[in-house]
């Protein structure tokens, strides 16, 4: 998976930055470990979801900076949540960090 200025690519297919309608990150109770995971919300319904179990999950976390006005802050407060807390949603059109 990459991140650039085009958007978000997988060997799948690509999201371009203007088809995505939100991007979030929670916690999941795996029962043996906790997993982190991305979700990009394409305008169609559709999503993509990343778990830090994916090569490359931190890279995308980084590269997400450079391209949307996320909220400060926002890898801490990801590192620090648990399974029981709500979807910290990062990003939605028209928002700023």
């Amino acid at each position: 998976m990459t991140v650039d200025a085009q958007g978000i690519s997988t060997d799948d297919g690509a999201m371009p930055w203007s088809e995505l309608a939100a991007v979030s990150v929670s916690k999941l109770d795996a029962i043996v470990e906790v997993i982190a995971c991305l979700t990009f919300d394409h305008i169609s319904g559709h999503c993509l979801e990343v778990t830090d179990k994916a090569p490359g999950f931190q890279a995308v976390m980084d590269a997400l900076n450079r391209h949307l006005p996320l909220p400060a802050g926002w890898q801490d407060t990801a590192r620090r949540m648990g399974p029981d807390d709500p979807v910290l949603v990062l990003w939605r059109p028209g928002q700023r960090s």
